[in-house]
């Protein structure tokens, strides 16, 4: 092995470039500098090491561009090559229909109506929520099912319960309890069952000796509580988050109550540009 100045303008040649880039360098430096280092035993000199780099970082970027175009293959086969294309927000029951041949994947998120809340400040629960990737490739239709919210009660009744929402027979989410007048309870939350997460909504607060808004469900917060003395208040859950539990007045008066709050169903879809 040489020892002569070309060698140690070598050396010093890669560590000024290590120095200068390595925090910050791309792919390609980094190939750079590891083939340089390799190189110093058998060279003596600059120029070689020089070209051993350029050569490597030609040939990764020319493989580069292969696997690359590889990968857009493999993308565009599963159908997640472009990211979301579309969103189709459902607030009432329908069907999905897939755009175009394009959308090869689909996230579908839903929840289920919230309950009904009664007599003295028992809330309704919140719908249950269920998310799942399905894969929609050589599928062109699914129907919706949007739950609805529970109606309310008078004083000395029972709310109803909010209904299931579903996408086909993929994915579904029980609608929460209505409130309890008989034994003051706030009403269960509702949960989803099928999706790849599935996620039970909140519970309704019980018989209470004050105002308190209804259970919230994966979405937020259910719709405002109120005292008596505000009248009818909101007598729908329209002011709470999708699935969300009504609330209940504390009162004994009749129609101080509120409905659950309807579900919803979203479907992301993803594909190639």
């Amino acid at each position: 092995m040489a020892t002569d100045q070309n060698l140690i303008n070598a050396l010093d040649a890669v560590i000024n470039k290590a120095n200068s880039v390595a925090s910050g360098s791309t792919p390609e430096e980094l190939v750079y500098l590891g083939k340089a280092l390799e190189a110093v035993g058998p060279a003596s000199t600059t120029r070689y090491i020089v070209e051993i780099g350029e050569s490597e970082r030609a040939r990764v970027i020319a493989e580069g561009n292969t696997a690359v175009s590889n990968l857009d293959a493999v993308l565009a086969t599963s159908g997640s090559k472009g990211g979301i294309k579309a969103v189709q927000v459902f607030t009432s029951s329908g069907t999905w229909t897939k755009p175009d041949a394009s959308v090869k994947r689909i996230r579908v998120q839903l929840v289920a109506g919230g309950g009904g809340s009664a007599g003295h400040g028992e809330n309704g629960g919140a719908g249950g929520y269920s998310e799942k990737i399905i894969d929609v490739e050589n599928i062109s239709s699914i129907s919706i099912t949007v739950g609805s919210g529970g109606a309310k009660a008078n004083w000395g009744s029972n709310a109803s319960s909010g209904t299931t929402s579903s996408f086909g027979s993929y994915l579904s989410a029980s609608g929460g309890q209505g409130g309890h007048h008989s034994n003051h309870k706030g009403g269960l939350g509702g949960v989803g069952s099928g999706g790849d997460i599935n996620i039970r909504g909140g519970g309704g607060t019980g018989h209470v000796g004050n105002s308190s808004n209804g259970a919230a469900s994966y979405f937020g917060g259910g719709s405002p509580g109120a005292h008596h003395d505000a009248g009818e208040w909101y007598a729908t859950g329209s002011h709470g988050a999708p699935g969300a539990g009504g609330a209940g007045q504390w009162s004994s008066y009749n129609n101080r109550n509120v409905t659950g709050a309807a579900g919803i169903v979203i479907v992301w879809e993803y594909g190639q540009q």
